[in-house]
């Protein structure tokens, strides 16, 4: 019978014990990094309403208990014990034979065949733990949670601004100018609303149209699809903020240049728009809605002249030549046509085909 040395028995309950502490400390710090970065997001989030100091801290604070109470009992965190941790280095390493299982066991249980084996894996294990070989036995540590809420972190930590600022613009309380004369009084109202004085509308159609840029003084449009129009106003109220605003769209401030303000916007879609001006913190919109109507860009129209069937056989000895006449036409004029035809050479299965490009004399 072999006697296993006590030294040795307790350097081996200390190198488990270390393995255990090891990978229990692997798992929390994964969970305190997704912790942390959850209820950063959250804080980054609360941040952009308009609420007290406390009501921001309390979610994530709460969310953090909530998780750390979560964890302490989760499946995950109770599955790194001795036991188990035995299993995953028999599933690692095939020369410990499936056995060292037997670590955990008391000798006086043990037949004699399983504490030569014992034995044999103690020294095994203790060899292995001083070359650092049993550092692959390791909690899983889930990076794409990690990641993915890193990403959102960042989002929301450099786009902070931006998001604060349109989710003010849609909560910004409107104003109208009835509302005003109902508040106020008419004669009040009338000389505390401002008024447009001159229009100068510059219309800029898109340049594969060439259409030359035109002007106007009227505040209803026509204009061509995908035009970029910018508004030169003058307002009887220098001193005030105004603002354009489309149906479906974020308000577009006004730039001041002397005393006339401008505004651009790219326009693709017929839509209604108006104007709006801000006086003690609130927008208020004139009352004037006006309309710009897209004039849309028209497929070119394509007609075969020659040939007049839309099949066309050539015998075996003819010249496999024929004549493709055609009118195209176009809202804003062509400048460039070809043919792309699929070519076919050979017969059965040694047919080859290939893409072609003709061009058309015109």
């Amino acid at each position: 019978m072999t006697n296993i040395p006590k030294s040795q028995e307790s350097d081996t309950e200390s190198v488990i014990k270390i393995l255990v502490t090891r990978l229990r400390r692997i798992e929390s710090f994964s969970f305190l990094i997704t912790s942390l970065l959850m209820a950063v997001c959250l804080l980054l989030v609360l941040d952009l309403l308009e609420i007290s100091l406390w009501l921001k801290l309390t979610p994530p604070t709460l969310v953090l208990l909530m998780i750390s109470y979560y964890f302490i009992h989760s499946k995950n965190y109770l599955a790194i014990n001795p036991k188990n941790l035995l299993e995953d280095i028999n599933r690692h390493f095939p020369r410990y034979q499936e056995s060292a299982q037997l670590l955990m066991m008391p000798n006086q249980d043990l037949s004699l065949i399983q504490r030569l084996q014992k034995d044999k894996v103690e020294g095994m294990l203790l060899s292995d733990h001083q070359q650092g070989l049993l550092s692959v036995i390791g909690a899983k540590v889930d990076y794409k949670r990690a990641a993915i809420l890193s990403i959102i972190t960042a989002i929301l930590w450099l786009g902070g601004d931006n998001i604060r600022s349109a989710y003010q613009i849609f909560n910004e309380p409107v104003t109208t100018i009835k509302e005003i004369h109902k508040q106020n009084g008419l004669n009040q109202a009338k000389s505390a609303i401002p008024r447009i004085i001159s229009t100068n509308i510059t219309i800029t159609p898109p340049a594969y149209t060439k259409l030359l840029s035109s002007r106007s003084t009227g505040l209803d449009l026509e204009v061509a699809e995908g035009s970029s129009i910018e508004w030169a106003l003058e307002f009887s109220e220098s001193s005030l903020s105004y603002y354009y605003l489309a149906s479906g769209k974020s308000k577009i401030r006004f730039v001041k240049e002397k005393e006339i303000f401008k505004v651009h916007d790219q326009i693709n879609q017929t839509n209604l728009y108006q104007f709006g001006f801000q006086s003690q913190q609130k927008n208020i919109n004139f009352d004037e809605i006006y309309s710009i109507a897209v004039i849309r860009d028209q497929v070119p129209k394509i007609k075969i002249v020659q040939p007049n069937q839309s099949l066309v056989e050539i015998g075996q000895n003819k010249s496999p030549k024929f004549i493709l006449q055609t009118k195209i036409s176009d809202d804003y004029g062509i400048s460039d046509i070809k043919i792309l035809a699929s070519v076919a050479k050979g017969s059965g299965e040694a047919v080859k085909f290939r893409d072609k490009v003709f061009r058309f004399k015109q």
